[in-house]
């Protein structure tokens, strides 16, 4: 078998010397972009310059990737990973790749910068069912490119129809707020349902870092988001999306850590919410989720905020060092806070651990100023308020809830 440094160098290569080649790097030996080739003479398929290639000596025929195993790694589209070089066409098209091939993507050890044409559009778009991506944890970073704006790092949603079945785990998000400006905002990554289909998304975000979103508008940007399509601001109900968001560390971002909005069905699990300017998790207009074990310090304003939400447990997390409340139910029904450890500490002052809220809430419709009602709260752990605090702060009429705490 044939050795050669370079693709280009594979493609330039006399086929009729050698079929079978190996390729020591994409661009140059050891960038983990090479592999073993064989050439098909007979073979017009069209070349995706990563597992098949065109050949430059003969102009016909193909080389082929011999491919072992069920992953693929994003160095074989040519992604370079080094920090300077935009990867955003190179990354995309190994997502598609594995997505329509049923191949898990690997993205390996690098920075990789990615880029969007404008704000509304994600950078990279997974948007077939069971898609599979997985980097080495915060050695692998996807990061914005400085003063380009986007909708977030990544988005998941198919180009018709529920997207189902994705798993996305062990990436690190890099917003780059402090080399971004102007009007917009975004996400380290975005799942967008179709509340219009019932059907399950079934989607896990899992060890995730997630960080510097960036906001330069009236609206907040954010680590990780799940957001329903249906925003006529006239639901309270939304189909179960069965999403689940667990050891994920979000920290930094110009916003929240975690947010949902019309959603349903959401389980946020062992995630750590960290110095981000407003909310360290915020559920807005969701029903039916759990947010459990986390842990939200050191965040702007508050640890939990529950907006416009119904059924919804929050329990045994560990929340502390926020200016404004540890947990905030606000025009919400049917909520349940328990075991939570809640508490002021360094130069933070909770003016209230666990606000009662109801006002007139963002956009329009009656449910925007509903009062909170069968607010439970039970068995939690209360500490180092602040001068002038409050353990509970009831604004409105709260419906129910015991004195079981400590």
């Amino acid at each position: 078998m044939t050795t050669v440094n370079s693709i280009a160098a594979m493609q330039a290569l006399n086929p009729a010397t050698s079929n079978e080649v190996y390729v020591s790097g994409y661009y140059n030996p050891g960038d983990l972009g090479g592999g073993e080739f064989y050439y098909d003479s007979g073979s017009s398929a069209t070349p995706n310059n990563g597992t098949i290639f065109s050949s430059t000596y003969t102009g016909t025929g193909r080389w082929f990737r011999v491919l072992n195993g069920t992953r693929v790694n994003a160095r074989w589209f040519g992604a370079y990973g080094n920090g300077s070089t935009d990867d955003t066409t190179t990354l995309q098209n190994a997502i598609d790749y594995c997505g329509s091939n049923g191949f898990g993507l690997y993205i390996s050890k690098g920075t990789y910068i990615v880029s969007a044409p404008n704000y509304n559009t994600p950078c990279l778009t997974i948007h077939d069912n069971g898609s599979f991506v997985e980097g080495d944890g915060a050695e692998t970073e996807i990061k914005g490119a400085d003063n380009t704006p986007n909708a977030c790092l990544i988005g998941i949603r198919a180009n018709s129809g529920q997207i189902q079945n994705v798993v996305v785990k062990s990436l690190a998000l890099n917003g780059n707020n402090t080399n971004q400006s102007g009007s917009w905002h975004n996400t380290g990554i975005t799942v967008f349902a179709l509340n219009s289909d019932s059907t399950p998304l079934n989607v896990a975000l899992d060890s995730l870092f997630c960080y510097s979103a960036y906001s330069g508008d009236s609206f907040e940007g954010g680590g990780i988001n799940i957001s329903g399509d249906d925003q006529s601001y006239s639901l309270l109900e939304y189909p179960t999306q069965n999403i689940i968001i667990k050891n994920c560390f979000c920290w930094g971002n110009t916003g929240w850590g975690i947010g949902t909005n019309f959603s349903n069905g959401i389980i946020i699990s062992n995630n750590v919410c960290w110095d981000n300017t407003t909310q360290g998790i915020t559920l807005w207009n969701t029903q039916d989720s759990v947010v459990d074990g986390n842990r939200c310090y050191d965040n702007g304003s508050v640890g939990i905020n529950i907006e416009i939400s119904d059924r919804i447990t929050i329990s045994n997390n560990n929340i502390h060092s926020a200016t404004l409340a540890t947990i905030r139910p606000f025009n919400s029904v049917d909520i349940l806070i328990v075991g939570n450890n809640c508490e002021s500490s360094g130069n933070y002052y909770l003016w209230y651990t666990i606000g009662i809220e109801s006002g007139d809430g963002y956009n329009s419709g009656a449910y925007k100023t509903r009062p909170c009602k069968n607010v439970q709260i039970s068995s939690n752990i209360f500490k180092s308020i602040g001068p002038d605090g409050f353990v509970l702060k009831v604004f409105t009429d709260s419906g129910g809830y015991d004195d079981n705490n400590t």
